[in-house]
């Protein structure tokens, strides 16, 4: 009797396989992400939509932003001081790979999406939502 062992890396793509499928169709989207011209200070107006758990498992800092929010928690929307539009459509792109390349990472962390703001030493290694989890239990 043999068990099936589906490849951990394919069963990975075949999930971003599908999540780009879903938001180039608007599918199952949770998530809005609306950039903002600080010297404008203004919104451009459009809303990039997307999922929170593609985001939440590239991104430790939405991980924990999102960690309150209910499943099917209505018009959910993260403005994105001093990121550019048309860069916006990029991360999103990148955010939907199963993998970040150090390039794809490096153009990420450099417009502030990738760590927590404000943290330039924070690595992945040293993000945790443990803490966090506990902080959002009642006593």
């Amino acid at each position: 009797m043999s068990s099936f062992s589906p490849d951990p890396e394919a069963l990975l793509e075949s999930y971003f396989e599908e999540f780009n499928e879903d938001l180039w169709r608007g599918k199952n989207v949770d998530l809005g992400m609306v950039t903002f011209d600080e010297a404008e200070g203004r919104s451009n107006g459009q809303v990039q939509h997307c999922h929170r758990l593609v985001l939440a498992s590239k991104i430790d800092f939405l991980r924990d932003l999102l960690y309150p929010f209910e499943d099917g928690e209505e018009d959910v929307r993260i403005v994105l001081p001093g990121v550019k539009p048309e860069e916006l459509e990029v991360a999103l792109a990148l955010f939907y790979q199963p993998h970040l390349s150090e390039q794809d990472a490096d153009f990420l962390a450099g417009r502030g999406l990738l760590g927590y703001p404000g943290d330039e030493d924070w690595s992945p290694e040293e993000g945790s939502t443990e803490d966090v989890e506990d902080s959002y239990k009642e006593d």
